[in-house]
């Protein structure tokens, strides 16, 4: 369950860091994509896309940090526990990754991309190796 240590990580390095940055600075960082955007990108819905993408992380801004600070060390600790074959990691872990499978799911439908289906695929396979392997998971823990 590394991944959902890193993808943890990931998460709580983001949040501290959009947390970090004013809205200013956020809003200047968004112009600056959009105009590469535009360079790069032959598709005007493509940049459209971006900048309403990025646009709605600026206007959300705490929000959105906080929620993945949160996610993050969630993620963190339930990885941690499983890792030292605890059951209230595989138990933390398991809530997580079910509870967001169907959002990550319902994400790749409506804005499909490689990345998203990427996601989708790592984290049904984390949901079966954990209903595969759950009793090697916590096996410490009952010992």
């Amino acid at each position: 369950m590394i991944v959902k240590l890193v993808t943890g990580g990931v998460e709580v390095v983001v949040g501290a860091f959009l947390l970090g940055l004013s809205v200013a600075g956020l809003q200047d960082a968004v112009s600056a994509v959009a105009r590469e955007d535009r360079r790069f990108l032959q598709s005007d819905v493509a940049v459209v896309f971006v900048e309403h993408a990025l646009r709605s992380v600026v206007s959300n801004k705490r929000m959105f940090a906080l929620s993945l600070l949160a996610l993050g060390t969630i993620k963190i600790v339930s990885a941690i526990g499983l890792l030292k074959h605890r059951a209230w990691g595989f138990y933390l872990l398991l809530a997580v990754v079910i509870l967001l499978l169907p959002v990550d799911v319902v994400h790749s439908a409506r804005h499909f991309s490689l990345p998203g289906l990427l996601f989708v695929a790592l984290n049904a396979s984390v949901l079966t190796i954990l209903i595969a392997y759950r009793k090697q998971l916590v096996a410490r823990d009952a010992a």
